[in-house]
């Protein structure tokens, strides 16, 4: 009964951070929340209705809005300006602040007024609406250039955020009662840690697909990345796609080269964590889905039906693991599978990977550095002692058995990651398949299996023919091969344009595109205060991070629950 009551909760926590398809996502109740995905190339975003959410770090991440340098401008009625030294009293729920004339960079004849479906252009030689925060008041207050107001968090009506450090998003709220933790969702969004964004060019937009090597933050331990590329279209003879920096961090990029698949139409193509390519044909869906004793078939059943599984309770009292069996009729006459799982890494990792660095307060950055001369092999050993990755096991002869690990992917876009099972030695009429992770890791979206047929498969790897970065440099030398010679994008709002050869398709063919990539980024924090050594220390041991990860997760719970019951709760 407990877990089914944790598991009840877990639904409806996780709305503090959870992220949807192609960016962010938030999730509440009353609040309608609208994400907007910038098309960076053409200055253009797109309009998406999403869920939305309340919950986070309260003040001190409310704060962040100065820390970050957003620029604030607030509005009543007509009558707009910039609030500096921005501050949230969470006992008192006050908005302060002080009130200055806008920035001539900033005086736009439109103010975003978000309309769902619409895409929106702005010119970059007028005006520059990036990094901004816009509150909108119920009302008509008296704002006053130099004067210091105090304002009611329940009299903010909705809050508009335009900013470049993260894919260059835009936010609306909208909702009678906007309570304090309803702006720390937000705070989340626009200070989480990533990769750089990859975009492909369709013959008309950018369109965002994913994260370069995710997870890759350490120099001497990086690994190869692949991402399947399905929106890039050949143009004038050539592929092209941007890479962008857009977040609070230093990027190194040492290779970026296409794989090419060609294969008849109808035939699925993915790679497995090691970039081996797996064909997919009449794929079949689990008969059951179980975790903790309970269906969760409904989650993973359907490709991009907008509900996944969260890994959201955990399997008993004696870890904070999280797991699901998946059990699939097995094939006849076949020695192997190949099985396609949908699957991302949650926010809630993102959010609370952050707040074990903040741990480190001032020494972070020195932490930083010295992590940059740990091996491959020590990297791997501490995410696997605390359950990072997402673990697969095959049930053969009675027992678990460890088939692979998929290492981070990013939490920004689902990934279709394919892996290859041989089941000859299965004996049973069904195949039992297990997912297992840390608390609230990951995300799944889909599964399936397919017979396996991968003999002929043949692939073809492109380097970059031209690379052109915004400052109009040729970078593809740096590009082509592995060899530690970096492209570095030190800034938000770097990119490069890679432009590579499109050789022409076979008649009656189809062709799949994979990116596959090296590299490895670092953070821009200035945390403060001095570390947290005795907490600090316990990350050594086996499996503490999932149980930082579930105590919490629990203690937000608990503040949740009770400002649920408050004046000002949703």
């Amino acid at each position: 009964m407990k877990n089914s009551e944790n598991s009840e909760n877990s639904e409806n926590i996780i709305s503090l951070i959870k992220q949807k398809r192609t960016i962010t996502r938030f999730i509440s109740w009353f609040f309608s929340v609208v994400l907007l995905h910038m098309l960076f190339a053409c200055s253009y975003f797109k309009v998406q209705q999403i869920e939305a959410a309340t919950e986070a770090e309260k003040q001190a991440q409310i704060n962040n809005f100065e820390q970050e340098q957003k620029y604030i401008v607030i509005h009543s009625q007509e009558v707009k300006y910039h609030l500096e030294k921005i501050d949230v009293n969470q006992d008192d729920q006050l908005l302060s602040g002080t009130l200055v004339p806008l920035n001539a960079n900033h005086m736009h004849p439109k103010d975003p007024n978000i309309k769902i479906g619409k895409t929106y252009r702005y010119n970059k030689n007028k005006t520059e609406p990036l990094n901004e925060v816009h509150i909108y008041l119920n009302g008509n207050y008296d704002l006053e250039q130099g004067k210091e107001i105090s304002i009611p968090i329940s009299e903010v009506e909705r809050i508009a955020v335009i900013d470049k450090n993260v894919g260059r998003t835009i936010i609306n709220i909208v909702g009678s009662t906007l309570g304090v933790l309803a702006l720390a969702t937000i705070i989340v969004a626009l200070t989480k840690s990533s990769c750089p964004f990859i975009y492909s060019y369709d013959g008309e937009n950018y369109v965002f697909n994913g994260e370069l090597y995710p997870g890759n933050i350490i120099r001497d331990a990086q690994i190869n990345d692949y991402l399947k590329l399905n929106d890039l279209c050949e143009n004038d003879g050539f592929y092209k796609i941007r890479i962008s920096n857009e977040l609070l961090e230093v990027q190194h990029t040492d290779l970026v080269e296409l794989i090419l698949i060609d294969l008849p139409q109808g035939s699925e193509v993915l790679v497995d964590p090691a970039g081996n390519p797996l064909v997919i044909q009449h794929p079949k869906s689990p008969i059951k889905a179980i975790s903790n004793g309970r269906s969760v078939l409904q989650q993973i059943k359907l490709y991009d039906d907008e509900s996944e599984f969260t890994f959201n309770s955990v399997s008993g009292k004696e870890n904070d693991l999280s797991s699901m069996k998946l059990i699939f009729q097995k094939p006849d006459q076949t020695e192997s599978i190949n099985l396609k799982l949908t699957v991302k890494n949650s926010m809630w990792l993102d959010y609370i990977f952050g707040k074990f660095n903040e741990k480190f307060g001032s020494y972070y950055p020195t932490f930083q550095k010295q992590q940059q001369n740990f091996t491959v092999e020590k990297s791997i050993s501490w995410q696997d002692s605390q359950h990072i990755p997402l673990f697969i096991y095959v049930k053969r002869n009675g027992n678990w058995i460890l088939e692979e690990k998929i290492y981070s992917t990013g939490p920004l876009a689902f990934r279709d990651i394919g892996l290859k099972i041989h089941i000859s030695d299965i004996k049973t009429d069904h195949i039992e398949i297990k997912l297992e992770t840390g608390f609230m890791f990951w995300e799944i979206d889909y599964a399936s299996i397919s017979e396996g047929i991968n003999s002929e498969i043949k692939s073809r790897s492109i380097s970059a023919y031209r690379a052109i970065t915004e400052k109009g440099s040729e970078v593809s030398r740096l590009l082509q091969k592995s060899d530690d010679q970096y492209l570095t994008q030190e800034e938000p709002g770097e990119f490069v344009d890679v432009f590579y050869e499109a050789p022409e398709i076979s008649k009656g063919n189809e062709r799949s595109i994979f990116i596959k990539s090296k590299g490895y980024y670092n953070y821009t924090r200035n945390y403060d205060g001095t570390p947290d050594l005795r907490e600090l220390v316990k990350f050594k041991q086996e499996g503490y991070f999932t149980k930082f990860s579930k105590t919490s997760y629990d203690q937000i719970l608990k503040t949740w629950e009770l400002e649920k019951t408050s004046d000002y709760a949703l």
